[in-house]
């Protein structure tokens, strides 16, 4: 993965396409969750219908304050 983040994106291409398939495939309401490996009470990503519900690339990307480091 490179440093600027572009690893992240094509992985969140890449399950964003997987539960397109699904819904169009079986049907909506399908979640895919992807937990973190280190705290898997977190997710790294969640998924429904295609869509991102929650997305660890785009918070860190929306919470670029230095303050908090």
């Amino acid at each position: 993965m490179n440093d600027d983040g572009e690893g992240l994106v094509e992985y969140e291409e890449a399950v964003s396409r997987v539960s397109n398939n699904i819904k169009s495939k079986v049907g909506k309401g399908w979640t895919i969750e992807v937990k973190n490996p280190f705290n898997t009470s977190r997710s790294l990503w969640t998924i429904k219908d295609g869509n991102f519900k929650y997305s660890i690339y785009q918070e860190l990307m929306e919470d670029n304050d230095d303050d908090d480091y």
